[in-house]
């Protein structure tokens, strides 16, 4: 579904709070299409695989460990620090992950 003046690629916006192990796992629908989010914070990187079709992704992340890098589908980026325990980081498309 699209509603009107909506753009095609609008990005994904993901709000993550890994568990007290720093684990992410969890599924949701979005404009009909399954998007399937697993991921793990350990030591200073929060490693994220996105199923979802290819789209830009901007990433929320709030936790108590420091968070240097965060690499998603394999690409990597350096978050910004946007509060105390709040990093951003955005990927410019996330294209495609399968499931092992």
């Amino acid at each position: 579904m699209q509603y009107v003046d909506e753009l095609p690629l609008d990005p994904l916006t993901l709000h993550i709070v890994p568990d007290e192990q720093g684990r992410v796992a969890y599924t949701m629908v979005d404009d009909d299409e399954t998007v399937i989010v697993a991921g793990q914070l350990r030591d200073g990187t929060f490693d994220l695989q996105v199923r979802s079709g290819p789209r830009r992704l901007a990433l929320h992340v709030y936790a108590a460990e420091k968070i240097g890098r965060v690499v998603c589908n394999g690409q990597e980026v350096k978050p910004r620090q946007v509060g105390v325990h709040h990093y951003a980081a955005e990927f410019e498309k996330i294209g495609l992950w399968e499931l092992a």
